[in-house]
């Protein structure tokens, strides 16, 4: 891996919701994953997703469209920690004010040409005591 420089990688999202009553899919969202070498931290921006109730498919505003995960540090090929958090429309909005559990844990995968990673994928969670957030990052 690189210990210089960035990369930003773009790609797709999915992710899972539950609040306390329904379960809620967020699909065909985007990612960027953007790495720091020369610093070893990882932010991630996921958003752009449709928002379904899983029983009933329809369309839903679960008060929130955007996850971002930043500040993960990196070790070799791989990268984790940091914090998870949501936004409506670019603003940070609180969704679970609880973390009972907060967790994340990427990978690069493949080299290009000039050294840098060729893919990234990776998952966040976020748990409280009635609420769950999981997300699912792919990007090249």
């Amino acid at each position: 891996m690189p210990t210089a420089g960035s990369a930003t990688l773009n790609g797709e999202a999915q992710a899972s919701y539950f609040n306390s009553a329904t379960n809620f899919d967020l699909s065909n969202g985007t990612s960027k994953v953007e790495t720091n070498f020369t610093d070893g931290t990882v932010d991630v921006t996921t958003d752009q997703f449709e928002i379904t109730n899983r029983d009933t498919g329809v369309s839903a505003n679960v008060g929130f469209n955007g996850i971002k995960i930043t500040g993960m540090k990196t070790f070799g090929n791989q990268f984790s920690g940091g914090t998870i958090t949501t936004e409506q429309n670019g603003r940070d909005v609180e969704i679970i004010t609880d973390r009972a559990q907060e967790s994340a844990l990427g990978r690069f995968f493949g080299l290009t040409n000039s050294g840098q990673p060729d893919e990234a994928g990776g998952i966040g969670y976020l748990r409280g005591d009635d609420r769950s957030l999981t997300t699912i990052f792919l990007a090249d």
